[in-house]
């Protein structure tokens, strides 16, 4: 039997999810792309954690997070929750979007770590073979506001979410 997860106040964590059988639920497009973005935003705000970095490959995820109140578990399971909805929805599926096995979450404890993961986050996509350089990639990435230093606006799906709907505060 495995430890349970430590869950601290103030740590960042690499996180990495899969689609379910690998399948190539989160590829890159518009749509996908606003609703993986939405969601995640909005489960940000909800939980009050720090995006340092994501991607969002075409059967996978990875997130680079800081957990500033203790409560990532509930940001993720959110997150997930809200992202598999929306994609089923969109995709016309009712199966479980993200693969069973556990999210992986990986405490990354010096400055040096944060800094690799997250160059390790935003090459993905050229690691893989699948651009030659990073700016290529088309799906959601964090890059472009890094490389500008600026956030985003992301505008609420049509469709899947309510229109007056507002994050409740936690």
């Amino acid at each position: 039997m495995t430890l349970p997860r430590q869950v601290v106040a103030g740590r960042t964590y690499l996180t990495s999810r899969r689609c379910t059988q690998r399948q190539h639920l989160l590829r890159p497009d518009a749509r996908v792309e606003q609703i993986y973005l939405y969601c995640l935003a909005e489960a940000c705000e909800r939980y009050k954690i720090t995006l340092h970095g994501f991607i969002a490959m075409s059967n996978h995820q990875h997130l680079l997070v800081r957990d500033n109140l203790g409560n990532y578990p509930e940001f993720f399971a959110h997150f997930h929750k809200m992202i598999a909805k929306a994609l089923n929805a969109h995709w016309g599926r009712w199966e479980n979007l993200w693969a069973t096995e556990q999210p992986n979450a990986v405490y990354l404890v010096e400055a040096q770590d944060r800094f690799d993961k997250l160059i390790y986050v935003l090459c993905n996509p050229v690691a893989d073979n699948l651009v030659e350089r990073v700016a290529e990639w088309p799906g959601a990435s964090s890059f472009g506001q890094h490389l500008r230093g600026t956030t985003r606006t992301i505008k609420r799906p049509r469709g899947f979410f309510r229109k007056t709907a507002r994050c409740r505060k936690r």
